[in-house]
């Protein structure tokens, strides 16, 4: 899981979960909402976005933000190259 406030683009405000099957996303404020009883289940999986399924490839990377800048390094190996001689 991983809560998105911000994004260079602007405010993002979700939260992401990724399953065995999926990588879907709910909105914060939703979820902040239900947690204090404040609204309904229902308005909260309403607002669910299927981000992928099970037939979509997902790549992960850790991304950080400094001074205005994304940097972002893949958490998959890259397969090594052998050389042939």
């Amino acid at each position: 899981m991983s809560a998105i406030g911000e994004t260079i683009r602007g405010i993002f405000n979700r939260l992401i979960v990724h399953t065995d099957s999926a990588v879907v996303s709910y909105s914060l404020e939703l979820l902040a909402r239900r947690a204090l009883e404040q609204t309904e289940s229902e308005m909260l999986d309403a607002s669910k976005e299927d981000i992928s399924n099970s037939e979509s490839n997902i790549t992960f990377c850790k991304c950080i933000q400094i001074g205005g800048r994304a940097l972002g390094k893949s958490l998959v190996p890259r397969p090594q190259l052998r050389a042939t001689s």
